[in-house]
């Protein structure tokens, strides 16, 4: 039986510092928050308790001030935001109009 050589897994994504926003976008969703920064991919640490209770006070804080406002929808969840051209981060929460 031939052996056939296996490509390694990182040979289907492209090398760091070449990666896209469209590249980016069309990754599979894991269970890891990921994010796009310079063409580079990050896998950022989780939130810690701390960070989690942060968010928690500015989500309920922010969502009374956007309803009182009628200024639309507040979110809370890790949800890719583009920043800028080449910078995606995962903000914990977010307006949406």
């Amino acid at each position: 039986m031939a052996r056939h050589e296996q490509a390694p897994v990182t040979e289907l994504f492209p090398p760091q510092g070449q990666w896209t926003e469209a590249d980016y976008f069309s990754l599979p969703e894991i269970n890891r928050y990921l994010e796009l920064s310079d063409g580079r991919l990050i896998m950022p640490p989780h939130p810690t308790r701390s960070h989690q209770a942060a968010l928690e006070a500015l989500y309920v804080r922010l969502r009374a001030f956007v309803a009182e406002r009628d200024l639309g929808e507040v979110h809370v969840a890790p949800l890719p935001v583009r920043l800028w051209p080449g910078r995606i981060s995962n903000v914990g929460a977010c307006l949406r109009r």
